[in-house]
């Protein structure tokens, strides 16, 4: 009977030192590899002051974005246009509005143009207001910037949408 017991503890033993081992293996350690189709991320500006507000044409053909950017001159808004693999096309600051910029939405307008709304608080004012413009397929001008919240009225947030004929509509 003892050695009966001797040889289960030895057992024992020798069992924890195969465990004890075999868990502090060098081999290397498996990571679940991404699809290669997966989407990266790609970098297309730096200083950006606020969210990104972007639309994809109908036919996936181009990607138009707008954010607001740090300038030496102050905020701006920059606007960039990508092709379908996110190579950009065109880049520039809109020379559009001073102060304080946030919240910028962009809506198709259909025709390549686009409706461009943003939060704009400027120097000296208390409130937020709305402001609109349009922008051509170039992002271009193509409508002089103008506040579209009424006098005095703190535009805390908005929410906009298109309809089907390039139009918006849009809740204060």
């Amino acid at each position: 009977m003892n050695n009966h017991k001797r040889l289960i503890f030895w057992f024992f033993i020798g069992m924890t030192l195969v465990t004890i081992i075999a868990g502090c293996s060098s081999g290397p350690q498996k990571t679940s590899k991404p699809s290669s189709d997966w989407s990266r991320g790609v970098a297309v500006g730096e200083n950006a002051a606020g969210a990104v507000s972007l639309v994809v044409d109908p036919d996936g053909g181009r990607l138009r974005l707008v954010w607001p950017v740090e300038t030496e001159e102050g905020i701006k808004f920059r606007y960039l246009q990508m092709d379908a693999n996110a190579t950009p096309l065109l880049q520039r600051d809109l020379e559009i509005a001073s102060g304080q910029l946030r919240t910028s939405r962009l809506i198709a307008a259909g025709d390549g143009y686009l409706h461009l709304f943003w939060a704009q608080r400027r120097e000296g004012e208390k409130y937020w207001e709305l402001w609109y413009t349009r922008l051509d397929s170039q992002g271009m001008l193509a409508s002089e910037a103008r506040r579209i919240s009424a006098e005095g009225e703190n535009v805390g947030s908005f929410a906009l949408a298109g309809d089907s004929l390039g139009g918006v509509v849009g809740v204060l």
